[in-house]
């Protein structure tokens, strides 16, 4: 049979339920948090967001 792809999500789920790897699925969903605050600070710039500060 072929290799099984998964999401990033997915693999998370995976090696937590299944494979009980918690510190894999640890470590995938740190990847996945800096992946989207990466996303969500470019695309808050993109569109001129500010901050509150004075």
């Amino acid at each position: 049979m072929g290799q099984a792809r998964y999401s990033m999500a997915s693999y998370t789920y995976y090696q937590l339920i299944q494979n009980r790897a918690m510190g894999y699925s640890s470590a995938s969903s740190i990847v996945i948090f800096i992946v989207l605050s990466i996303f969500a600070i470019g695309y808050m710039r993109s569109l001129g967001v500010k901050s509150d500060e004075h």
